[in-house]
């Protein structure tokens, strides 16, 4: 279960489709679970409303998370993802190769 991990997901407007920046905003990447969430992370948003995390499958207890994210201004929840469940995140060929899974975009 010790493997290192790379997330990525972009939030947008979803009225203008314009990426979702500023220092007010910034994303919760947790793991739902049955009696209480892990958290992941909570990164802020770069100039594209994207996150781009590393960690570890150790955060979670578990191969296949159900990774979901919630997207936050002035520390209040705007946006919660669905959960997906059984992420899958597939063991590196190579040495020194990060396994990456791309959640896409939310529009908000």
């Amino acid at each position: 279960m010790d493997q290192e991990i790379r997330i990525i997901d972009q939030f947008v407007d979803k009225t203008t489709g314009k990426p979702i920046t500023g220092t007010q905003y910034w994303a919760k990447v947790m793991d739902k679970d049955v009696f209480a969430d892990d958290f992941i992370d909570a990164p802020s948003l770069d100039e594209e409303g994207r996150i781009d995390i590393l960690s570890n499958l150790i955060v979670t207890g578990e191969t296949t998370p159900d990774i979901y994210f919630v997207l936050l201004k002035d520390k209040k929840e705007i946006f919660r993802s669905d959960v997906f469940k059984n992420t899958v995140f597939m063991k590196p060929e190579r040495p020194g190769e990060i396994s990456t899974v791309d959640f896409g975009v939310f529009k908000v």
